[in-house]
């Protein structure tokens, strides 16, 4: 078997004829995940590594150094080069640039990132000349170039040299758009700021008056582009005064710097996609207020003025800008705005209580769009409507006629289940298994994660009530071979545990036995891919633990997470991004591209593929936070896989940031505990979004007696909402609390949540957590369990205000 370190060894010590022997040798040799072992595994190294990506470089340093002053210290040339990283980080910028330089020549397999780390040294060292010319050497189809040409543009500046300067931003910015993976946003800005000055800088020197005026619109063309996409930003406040300044040194310079009603609108997008909703609804409402506006543009403007309103979870006041939005829409001919208005606003019609008329809106759609997406889910939320209206017989009408009039929607199902479940509550048991029944004998396996086994489990409960218990237990069976580690499986398991036991027993050792899953390493064949230098260098950074600068080398190699790849393909990047810590892409090829894994337990084959999905990540913060407030670790990795994907930069519609999605007011009363300042920026940090997330959900989980399904709506609702449902719902079982969540999303997301806290559960929890209990009885005394988990809350963040 061919080992990287093996290989690492041969380009160290002979690089031309090691790196001709690599390439012969790994590309007729299977790839094995063993390649991913990660460099300094043991001891000093180990720690050091850790320490290292964990943001402590002088603590990270001095283990290095002790670690190679042993007799026969291993990875010696990436512990050099991890010990440059540090030494950098500390501000220690000569003794880094040493190394730097000689592991050009011991490592040359990552002889790129060398040369552009020792030359960005050089540049905070004020050795300008230098760092450009060492940038210069890194070649264009290396993937550190990018780094390396706005390196070289940065030192050009500062040497006055704005004429090449100007050259090297142009194709810098030319070569790919902003915001993509390879290249920063922020960085971004300030290219197209730096391009604008040396522009400003060539104007001056300029000796035509027309060659002076073409550079400067150049520039304010560069600074507007800045304005608008750089809104939320210092470089866009920045560009705003500069754009200011040189419109003064040209002739009508003010209306050129004004911003079109077009790039109004692209500007007002930009807060949109960034979840500043409330901005958003002025910049909107700003360009609506200008008397010439194409008929498209006011449509589209009046739209997303409504839906940024409507994201600030504020449905009724959106509601009569939906209205405008629906005429102007419709002058403008834009069909599918006129729907999406028409729909949104009859919610917010709901939200005001007027639900004949949203009834009335959501028939416009069926009747005026019967083949748009929204016609079938237009006569659900109708459905819904009659419901609040206490009129469940035009609800039942409704629902019914949904099968037949939709065949091809995606709502036959939904609407059938919500027929059983009405019929459920309302006592008329028979009516609502027929319902049932129609689902399981003639709609197939269930595709949607929430609709997972909820027919047979329901079916099921049922049967118990009417002391069937023999054909009860054997759908509960069914439900959890047919949808493996579903809500509704875990649900049957609880289920049988309590009426059941010895069934629960033997099907647990069948399907969840560790015995029974053992998989070994990933292994994929032999091609040419596994000996280009750079599959090898993307490797070698994932084994360093440098994810994003591995994720930027093994996409260039060819190996992406990205649709309508061959299968073999798709799982080898996610083994890559998995091993580089890079989960919220690996992950996402078992998650949503290629799911048949997920119909059989994890076993075998398919063990390797679950744990893919459910990756540890982060794992030393979710262990220690998560041990800290009394939670098991899976509770917390299962919200923030679900709520963030493991995003870290990630924001929601609803304001909330970063890993645990904590918007600000709950992650400042936690962080009183912590003596932590909270602001958006530190909530992109992983170490305080986990600690904080933590510190939330154990607050839940003892306010609501330690029951996961009311922690998890907690979480997503807030602990009023539950704490109200609790009171409303207060006769019920649990889960029948939990299908009559007035809130799709929170009910959904209990669900979702709840599967992948059993799937963590099983693939890394001890014998007993395998299965988390959830419980048929809502807890008792909740009302004082939650006032008191509240109190201690309190009292524990104003004690650490106090100090």
């Amino acid at each position: 078997m061919c080992q990287v370190s093996w290989l690492a060894t041969c380009l160290r010590y002979c690089p031309t004829f090691g790196l001709l022997l690599v390439c012969s040798v790994a590309s007729a040799a299977p790839f094995d995940s063993d390649w991913l072992s990660p460099y300094l595994a043991d001891g000093d190294g180990a720690a050091a590594r850790r320490l290292l990506l964990a943001g402590h470089p002088a603590r990270a340093a001095a283990k290095l150094q002790r670690h190679l002053k042993q007799k026969k210290p291993a990875d010696v040339v990436q512990a050099r080069f991890l010990l440059a990283h540090a030494l950098m980080r500390q501000g220690k910028v000569s003794a880094a640039l040493k190394l730097f330089q000689s592991l050009r020549k011991d490592y040359p397999l990552l002889a790129a990132y060398h040369r552009v780390n020792a030359a960005e040294a050089l540049f905070k060292l004020k050795r300008y000349k230098a760092a450009a010319a060492l940038a210069a050497g890194v070649g264009q189809d290396a993937v550190p170039h990018r780094r390396a040409r706005w390196l070289r543009a940065r030192a050009l500046s500062r040497l006055g040299h704005h004429r090449a300067c100007a050259e090297h931003l142009r194709a810098h910015l030319g070569a790919v758009r902003a915001g993509s993976a390879r290249e920063s946003a922020s960085r971004h800005l300030e290219a197209r700021l730096l391009l604008a000055r040396s522009l400003e800088a060539m104007a001056s020197a300029a000796r035509s008056k027309r060659q002076r005026t073409r550079l400067r619109k150049e520039a304010l063309g560069q600074l507007k582009r800045v304005v608008i996409a750089g809104v939320l930003s210092a470089h866009g406040e920045t560009a705003k005064k500069r754009l200011a300044r040189l419109s003064r040194r040209l002739r009508g310079g003010a209306g050129l710097a004004r911003l079109t009603p077009d790039e109004q609108f692209a500007q007002a997008r930009v807060l949109s996609r960034a979840m500043r909703n409330k901005l958003a609804e002025a910049a909107y409402g700003k360009l609506l207020r200008r008397k010439r506006l194409a008929r498209e543009l006011r449509c589209k403007a009046s739209y997303y003025q409504a839906r940024a309103v409507f994201q600030q979870r504020d449905r009724a006041r959106a509601e009569p800008l939906y209205v405008k939005a629906i005429k102007r829409c419709r002058a403008a001919g834009l069909d599918d705005l006129v729907v999406k208005s028409l729909y949104n606003g009859a919610r917010g019609l709901v939200r005001k209580g007027k639900f004949k008329a949203a009834v009335a809106r959501y028939a416009v759609i069926e009747k005026k769009h019967a083949r748009h997406s929204y016609a079938d889910d237009a006569r659900l939320r109708a459905a819904e409507a009659h419901v609040e209206m206490k009129d469940p017989d035009g609800a039942a009408r409704l629902l019914a006629t949904i099968p037949d009039r939709y065949p091809a929607g995606d709502m036959k199902r939904e609407a059938l289940w919500r027929l059983a479940r009405q019929a459920y509550f309302g006592g008329k048991l028979d009516q609502a298994l027929k319902h049932l029944n129609r689902i399981i004998d003639t709609m197939g396996r269930a595709r949607i994660y929430y609709a997972h086994g909820r027919a047979l489990y329901w079916k099921a409960r049922i049967l118990a009530r009417q002391k069937k218990a023999k054909a009860a237990r054997e759908l509960y069976v069914r439900c959890i071979r047919d949808y493996p580690l579903s809500y509704y499986a875990l649900l049957s398991f609880n289920r049988l545990r309590e009426a059941h036991n010895e069934t629960f027993t033997a099907l647990r050792q069948v399907l969840l036995s560790p015995a029974g899953r053992p998989a070994g390493p990933w292994s994929f064949k032999a091609r040419p891919l596994f000996g280009s230098p750079g599959f090898l260098r993307g490797v070698e950074l994932a084994r360093l633990g440098f994810g994003r600068a591995a994720g930027r080398e093994l996409s260039a190699a060819g190996v992406a997470v990205k649709r309508g790849q061959d299968s073999a393909d798709l799982w080898l990047a996610a083994v890559l991004y998995d091993s580089a810590g890079l989960w919220h892409l690996s992950h996402m090829v078992p998650r949503t591209m290629d799911r048949a894994y997920r119909w059989s337990y994890p076993q075998g084959e398919g063990l390797r593929r679950w744990t893919l999905s459910f990756p540890r990540a982060f794992l030393p913060e979710v262990k220690e936070n998560a041990t800290g407030v009394g939670i098991p670790p899976w509770l917390v990795l299962a919200v923030m896989r679900e709520e963030s994907g493991f995003s870290t930069t990630v924001e929601s519609w609803a304001n909330a940031v970063g890993l645990m999605q904590l918007i600000l007011p709950t992650a400042r009363t936690t962080a009183l505990q912590h003596k932590i300042k909270v602001s958006r920026k530190a909530l992109h940090d992983p170490a305080v979004n986990v600690k904080l997330g933590a510190t939330y959900l154990g607050f839940l989980f003892e306010a609501f007696g330690q029951t996961f399904p009311l922690a998890i709506s907690g979480y997503n609702a807030g602990e009023g909402a539950t704490m109200r449902w609790l009171k409303r719902f207060k006769g019920l079982k649990l889960d029948e609390m939990m299908e009559r969540i007035p809130y799709d999303q929170t009910r959904r997301y209990t669900k979702r949540v709840l599967s992948s806290l059993f799937t963590y559960a099983l693939l890394y929890g001890a014998a007993d957590e395998q299965v988390p209990v959830i419980p048929l009885d809502l807890p008792t005394n909740s009302a004082q369990t939650f006032k008191d988990a509240r109190d201690k809350l309190r009292a524990a963040s104003k004690g650490s205000k106090k100090k």
